[in-house]
């Protein structure tokens, strides 16, 4: 596979926070005297935190606006983000080795940019990129290409030669059908599609540090 650019998610692929996500929610319910149902899992997977939120008002009864509970939420996740979640492992390696071989770099996450860009200061990879892009700003989340589209503009590489990396079976079908080349990662929270993400995926990581760079191509490598 030739590589100049590279698109990542960061929850759940280059950050190890989706336990966080997946009860933060369920945690915010509980506190409010509201039991989650047993396929929240289910119910929220793809979800946005702005559409979640909603679900919460129109159908959990929670008597506050929605924009409210994305605070919320918010706030737990700002707290867990701070004191609780790192990097996956060989995430900084992966970014140290692609940034070398001079491969141009952006994120693009579902997580809104006021935890955002927090975190990737607290983790110390937030200079590894040169452009970042939340489903906020895009105006749509990644159940459409646009996101993506909207940062491989901003690199200015070819799609066939800018992977996206995801662990969500949702984002990866969305950018598979755009015509993106997909290097999945393997995270907990997405078990029960395990094998649509593996049929899917050109390259599938069980970990970061399984990267299987003697299969790549890079700029640095064509400038010899």
């Amino acid at each position: 596979m030739n590589i100049s650019g590279a698109i990542f998610d960061m929850d759940g692929t280059l950050i190890d926070s989706m336990y966080y996500w997946r009860n933060a929610g369920k945690l915010y319910l509980t506190n409010l005297g509201i039991t989650p149902p047993d396929n929240y899992s289910e119910l929220v997977r793809s979800r946005s935190v702005e559409q979640t939120a909603r679900m919460f008002h129109e159908i959990f009864g929670v008597a506050k606006p929605p924009r409210q509970i994305v605070r919320d939420i918010y706030a737990v996740m700002e707290w867990a983000y701070r004191e609780k979640v790192e990097l996956k492992p060989g995430a900084a390696e992966l970014l140290t080795g692609l940034q070398r071989q001079g491969v141009k770099m952006a994120l693009a996450t579902a997580t809104d940019r006021l935890l955002l860009e927090p975190i990737l200061r607290k983790l110390k990879i937030l200079h590894y990129f040169d452009y970042t892009i939340c489903c906020r700003e895009a105006g749509k989340d990644k159940n459409e290409p646009y996101i993506y589209e909207k940062a491989l503009a901003a690199l200015g590489t070819s799609k066939e030669e800018t992977p996206v990396f995801e662990d969500a079976y949702h984002a990866i079908y969305t950018a598979k059908q755009a015509g993106f080349p997909i290097i999945a990662i393997e995270d907990a929270s997405n078990d029960k599609q395990k094998t649509q993400i593996q049929e899917a995926a050109d390259v599938y990581l069980y970990n970061l540090m399984d990267f299987p760079w003697d299969q790549m191509i890079f700029p640095a490598q064509k400038e010899r």
